[in-house]
């Protein structure tokens, strides 16, 4: 829901700057899509009046309206064996009676869009999703590593980093056999690039909220933005920005706004 409510607020932005800026292009799509630019009212009453389930008493936002109902999962009685194939060694009847989720799905909505949530609803969020998740995917501990960053929970954050980065190498779903998980390399990158140095871009601004395990001594990347080639690197001891090619780029770090003309650097 969270995810469909951005999706068509982003629509009503796409329409609305067409509106203005590219009428000609607007009247081509309207005639492409089948849509009239009167559906923005409707549009525009879903987004106010989404729906999203909420528990009282936890404080958090459950999957669905029932799952607070359902029976808590133990997976001390999982055999280890079975735990990567979970949907094949049970009945989804059966699964979907317990209070479990078999990946990251409503922590991954706090991720994509941690601005509309303050660090506390997120952090009470990710502690009762940390209860009923059973990372029976590799698309999972990613996502709970790159979370745990924003509310500062570095050690579990590197914890989740390094079941990511170690997922075919030591095998963990028991089925490195059918091939690597490739995407779960691309989360591997994204905990390191929006996980520990804490990228976003929200509303077209560049963000970063650089932190760095402890178990490192330093890590760098570059990105391209707006098509500026930023490259980063962060130690121990300070934050490094360096503008490689374009004329210039804006960003934040921390909440400071920052510009760079190329070849300029800043040293937080």
């Amino acid at each position: 829901n969270l995810m469909a409510r951005e999706n068509l607020r982003d629509a009503v932005r796409a329409v609305e700057y067409l509106k203005e800026h590219a009428q000609e292009d607007l009247k081509r799509l309207e005639e492409k899509l089948d849509f009239s630019v009167k559906e923005l009212e409707l549009w525009r009453e879903i987004i106010e009046k989404m729906y999203f389930p909420y528990d009282e008493k936890r404080q958090v936002y459950p999957m669905d309206d029932g799952f607070m109902m359902r029976k808590p999962w133990d997976e001390n009685k999982i055999p280890p064996e079975k735990r990567a194939w979970l949907y094949e060694n049970y009945h989804p009847l059966f699964i979907m009676r317990h209070r479990m989720s078999k990946q990251a799905d409503a922590i991954l909505g706090m991720y994509l869009h941690n601005d509309l949530f303050t660090e506390e609803e997120i952090r009470r969020n990710y502690d009762f999703y940390q209860e009923v998740t059973l990372h029976h995917s590799s698309l999972s501990t990613c996502i709970f590593g790159i979370v745990a960053c924003d509310i500062g929970y570095l050690d579990e954050a590197y914890k989740y980093f390094s079941q990511s980065a170690r997922m075919d190498l030591d095998d963990y779903h028991n089925n490195f056999y059918a091939g690597i998980h490739a995407a779960n390399m691309a989360g591997t990158w994204q905990a390191i690039v929006n996980g520990f140095a804490g990228v976003r871009c929200q509303n077209g601004v560049l963000k970063f909220k650089p932190t760095i395990p402890k178990e490192w001594e330093e890590y760098a990347f570059r990105l391209k933005f707006n098509g500026a080639l930023l490259e980063v690197c962060i130690t121990k001891t300070e934050a490094k920005f360096t503008l490689v090619e374009g004329d210039e780029i804006a960003f934040t770090v921390r909440g400071k706004e920052v510009e760079l003309k190329c070849g300029e650097t800043y040293i937080l």
